[in-house]
This record gives structure tokens, C-alpha cells and sequence, in this order.
């Protein structure tokens, strides 16, 4: 997960900001402590590059994470249950201002 946080920093990063649509997928991930606090450090920081984006893969406890990181770093990303459906709903925002 810090390596693909890490890959992912430098090429939203580098997009002119306000500009980027991003499609973070947690299916299948384990969090802790220490992966709380980077994900909250890597929203932050990618939300001047960020327009909008979309999560898929919130279950449980892993809702509970998002909406601390989401209220810590001061974003509403939408929530999707289908990659589908997200994709689609990007799609529709990429020509939105």
C-alpha cells in the first residue's frame, strides 16, 4: 500500500491543479495505525491536483477510515460499490468545470 501511495503522489502530483480524476480502490485492504495516518498525509496533499474522485471498496470498518480521513483532510470523495459505475461517473465529471 506505501509503495502504490507513493507511485500514485508523483503522478497526481504532477497534473495542473485542480485537474486530476482519481479512482482509489481499497477492495481486499487491511488498515492500521500507521496506514491511517499515511492515507490521511496522501489525501491531503493530492487535494490541490484533485478535481474529483471516486472510492470503491468500502465495507465496514473501512467506511468508518474514510469518513476520519475524509473530515481530517477536508475532501468529499463519492463512494461507489461497483469500479463500473465509478468509471462511468468520472467519465461524466471529466467534462464538468
Amino acid at each position: 500500500m506505501f509503495e502504490i501511495m507513493e507511485e500514485a503522489k508523483k503522478v497526481i502530483r504532477k497534473h495542473q491543479l485542480h485537474s486530476a480524476l482519481t479512482l482509489t480502490n481499497v477492495e481486499g485492504s487491511r488498515y492500521n495505525l500507521e496506514a491511517v495516518a499515511a492515507l490521511k498525509e496522501f489525501t491531503s496533499g493530492n487535494k490541490p491536483f484533485v478535481r474529483t474522485g471516486a472510492f470503491i471498496g468500502l465495507d465496514g470498518m473501512k467506511r468508518v477510515i474514510y469518513e476520519g480521513v475524509m473530515r481530517f483532510s477536508g475532501r468529499k470523495l463519492s463512494v461507489f460499490d461497483d469500479i463500473e459505475k465509478a468509471k462511468d461517473w468520472l467519465v461524466e465529471q471529466k467534462g464538468c468545470s
